[in-house]
């Protein structure tokens, strides 16, 4: 199931990134959340170690970017 997942930067509240995540229909939130994690990592968004300082949230209806 695709599902639109935003990361927020919870100081700020600016959001940093939203992905397009596709999943199997039995994954959890987490890994929905994970997977999202992953892809700004990659992107060079976000520092791996800095994930308490961002939230993640899903978005229904925003075309991804």
């Amino acid at each position: 199931m695709e599902r639109k997942v935003q990361i927020i930067e919870k100081e700020s509240l600016n959001p940093i990134a939203e992905y397009l995540i596709d999943l199997e229909d039995n994954n959890s939130n987490e890994a929905y959340f994970a997977e999202a994690w992953m892809n700004a990592i990659d992107d060079g968004l976000v520092d791996s170690a800095n994930e308490p300082d961002y939230e993640m949230k899903f978005v229904e209806g925003v075309p991804a970017e």
